[in-house]
């Protein structure tokens, strides 16, 4: 399946060859070309998991929002694909958190309604914001969804979300009718007070604003306490491992020909979110 004429660069980068695309950007290559379809070698490196193509590519301005016919951006990709590795790189080179896409959805409404915990949890590390401005809450949604690792940290970042109408009223998602345990933990969490150091956490970290895990080493606390705020507890190292792709999961146009029948498109689908295995509220 073909989107148009693939540029140079977007060939080297399929073919997972940084010394070429070194080449092709030093030469002054269309590092801003597009295919037919209105994907950039930017998308290309998200969906084939080229990790250093892709900080290659921004480090060397190519437009991080560039957005395909349809809407779809590079952070679009990565969280369709679950890789929090590319959020975080993507976040890490500014890319705009709460930025909505064409369809007016955010990045973290997009990660929570597909189950991409991972990437959800990355988003709120960074910053982003809390508010939803239309609709269920993204704390509703997530619970909802059953995402208990980020309704945690979400609880962690802002307890007021337990005053939410729909816990006090005890007004509880359908989804959640056949797991009790969970509106119970819910319930008990809302009656726990928060001692002082964690509300200070809160209140220090939210104050911080966007990108708020890149500014902590700028805080004037002894070392213990920067660790602190970094959320440990939530956030861990094995999220953002840059794994390669896999033989199962063969990239979107291929340049050669396999055996492979399926392959997942570069392009957002319209399929269900993947059941979650990890909704245990003993985690």
């Amino acid at each position: 399946m073909t989107v148009g004429a693939e540029t140079p660069l977007i060939k080297a980068v399929q073919l997972d060859n940084k010394a070429i695309c070194e080449l092709l950007i030093n030469s002054m290559c269309k590092l801003q070309a597009k295919t037919e379809n209105g994907l950039t070698a930017l998308h290309y490196a998200i969906a084939y998991h080229r990790y250093d193509i892709c900080k290659l590519l921004l480090e060397n301005q190519i437009k991080i929002h560039s957005r395909t016919n349809s809407g779809v951006t590079a952070m679009t990709i990565a969280i369709e694909h679950h890789n929090a590795a590319m959020v975080k790189i993507l976040l890490e080179f500014g890319y705009k958190m709460d930025k909505r896409y064409k369809w007016k959805e955010t990045p973290l409404e997009q990660a929570i309604k597909l189950h991409a915990q991972d990437c959800a949890l990355t988003l709120l590390h960074f910053g982003c914001s809390l508010v939803k401005e239309k609709g269920k809450s993204y704390f509703h949604l997530a619970v909802e969804e059953k995402l208990l690792k980020v309704v945690k940290f979400m609880i962690n970042l802002q307890p007021t979300f337990l005053n939410e109408p729909f816990i006090q009223e005890r007004n509880w998602p359908v989804s959640l009718y056949y797991r009790p345990d969970i509106m119970d933990w819910i319930v008990n969490e809302a009656q726990q007070p928060r001692t002082l150091k964690q509300l200070c956490r809160t209140r220090i970290y939210r104050q911080l604003g966007k990108y708020s895990i890149l500014k902590i080493k700028e805080l004037n606390l002894p070392e213990p306490l920067k660790e602190y705020m970094k959320f440990h507890e939530h956030i861990k190292e094995k999220y953002y491992v840059e794994k390669p792709l896999t033989i199962e999961e063969c990239p979107y146009d291929c340049p050669a020909i396999c055996s492979i029948r399926y392959c997942p498109p570069i392009e957002i689908s319209d399929s269900e979110p993947e059941p979650d295995s990890d909704d245990c509220v003993t985690e």
